[in-house]
């Protein structure tokens, strides 16, 4: 095993993930290249992969108008920085698309221009939902793997998940409000869009991920990452020292749409399990935890 450690981040969606790169991208211990979610594990499949590498290309072109609008504005910083993201996100696609045998493109890519001894990283939520081969694979890397799982509050977690799905896939004459209602009466009464429910399946995916990584799974409440508390216990996990971030709000925060009140006690129910799973296993519950489960009590 390699003396380097690559920190795999498996989610939850919508559970702070975005804040933790950029946290962890500007920590000076830490090397994650300018692409968040590498999909690696999640593109084996030809169609998957064919997919993935589409929205990677189509990024690669947007940065590059964004470098040629930043060179003709004369806009150093944002050359920089275009650059990077153009070099970055084309060495990933040559990493999926290349020779996965023994997964040393995708170490390599990992550790290209990595300091001795910075933690790597991984933060794909799509990891989620590997099955227990992949995570086998994904243990047998050449490095010392560490997985930190974040979990939010369950009805939190599940409507900001909704109201981003019902924006990204909006038809017209439709409108956020009313299509977010629609899907969140979809899962609650025909259970569709289980693709939504599966990622904030947190029982089972922290079963998975210990049966295969035991101590070197960590699982952290979101609701504490913008704390000096929850933030050094993470770096404790990874071994490193606690630099505070610049940003301590939250990434990409959704629509603010209130949840409609009338389905907060079936949504909590459906989501008891996972309520029941964390609170045994890692609790106390943060407040808003707490509040939003009493609505069973």
């Amino acid at each position: 095993m390699s003396d380097r450690t690559l920190l795999i981040c498996p989610g939850a969606t919508k559970a702070g993930t975005s804040w933790l790169y950029r946290w962890l991208h500007d920590h000076s211990a830490c090397h994650l290249r300018a692409v968040k979610e590498l999909h690696y594990f999640s593109s084996f499949d030809s169609a998957e992969l064919a997919k993935k590498t589409a929205v990677f290309e189509s990024q690669v072109a947007r940065y590059q108008a964004e470098r040629d609008a930043a060179v003709a504005s004369n806009t150093d910083w944002k050359i920089r920085n275009m650059t990077r993201r153009i070099g970055d996100t084309g060495d990933l696609i040559a990493a999926l698309n290349g020779d996965r045998t023994g997964d040393a493109g995708y170490a390599r890519y990992l550790t290209q221009s990595a300091p001795d001894g910075a933690i790597v990283g991984d933060i794909s939520p799509a990891y989620a939902i590997l099955d227990d081969a992949t995570l086998a694979r994904m243990a047998s890397l050449p490095f010392r793997v560490k997985v930190l799982y974040l979990v939010r509050d369950p009805l939190e977690r599940l409507w900001s998940h909704v109201r981003m799905h019902a924006k990204r896939f909006l038809r017209d004459g439709q409108e956020v409000v009313s299509k977010s209602g629609f899907v969140l009466g979809r899962i609650l009464n025909k259970g569709h869009e289980s693709h939504i429910t599966e990622r904030g399946d947190y029982a089972g995916t922290i079963e998975r991920y210990a049966r295969v990584f035991g101590d070197d799974l960590k699982v952290a409440f979101a609701e504490n990452l913008s704390t000096d508390a929850g933030q050094k216990d993470i770096c404790a996990f990874l071994g490193i020292h606690h630099e505070a971030p610049e940003q301590r709000d939250r990434s990409h925060v959704g629509l603010s749409i209130p949840f409609p009140e009338q389905r907060r006690r079936a949504t909590v129910k459906m989501l008891a399990d996972q309520y029941d799973y964390i609170a045994e296993r890692f609790g106390p519950l943060p407040a808003n935890w707490v509040a939003n489960r009493a609505v069973l009590a």
